[in-house]
């Protein structure tokens, strides 16, 4: 089977915050403070991302932010 990079969905917060904090264990978040980041007063400053798909796991995630003006890839 082959994986898939698909858009992000509210769906996947759950495996996307279980990898991010695999990814960055230093900066640990839960499932809510992801949501609520997520949650910017300024549409152009939210968040772009998407998951890799492996049968249906999510194994990893991409995308960008826009923090005060500049662009920080994940």
């Amino acid at each position: 089977m082959q994986t898939k990079i698909v858009a992000f969905s509210p769906a996947d917060y759950p495996a996307f915050t279980a990898l991010w904090n695999e990814a960055y264990p230093e900066l640990k978040r839960t499932e809510l403070e992801m949501r609520l980041f997520d949650m910017s007063p300024a549409p152009q400053a939210s968040p772009r991302r998407w998951i890799a798909d492996h049968e249906g796991a999510a194994v990893g995630f991409g995308g960008y932010e826009i923090l005060e003006g500049e662009a920080i890839q994940e």
